[in-house]
């Protein structure tokens, strides 16, 4: 319905600017759990991750979760761009991946 925010699968949609109220709070909720293991940063507060969220309608923190090749699922942790090349830009061959500790 027009107007109205969208659950899509799970997923939070942004509509006309605004946020449902839930959709909110789960929002709050990914951003507060997702952080740079080194610089101690939300994506929130990460302008990249901001930037890239909105191009795609989505939070900064959904961005992350969705796209970022460092994020470790298990603690929530990833590396953004500067503290991923300041710590050397770590890699690990196909299948394996290096996922921030």
């Amino acid at each position: 319905m027009e107007g109205e925010p969208q659950e899509l699968e799970g997923e939070i949609h942004a509509f006309d600017g605004a946020w449902h109220g839930a959709c909110l709070m789960e929002a709050l909720r990914l951003d507060a759990a997702l952080v740079c293991f080194r610089c101690g940063k939300h994506p929130s507060e990460i302008p990249t991750y901001v930037m890239c969220g909105q191009e795609e309608g989505i939070t900064a923190a959904e961005y992350v979760r969705r796209e970022e090749g460092t994020l470790n699922p298990e603690n929530g942790h990833f590396a953004c761009d500067d503290c991923y090349i300041a710590i050397g830009q770590p890699a690990a061959r196909f299948p394996d991946r290096w996922r921030a500790p």
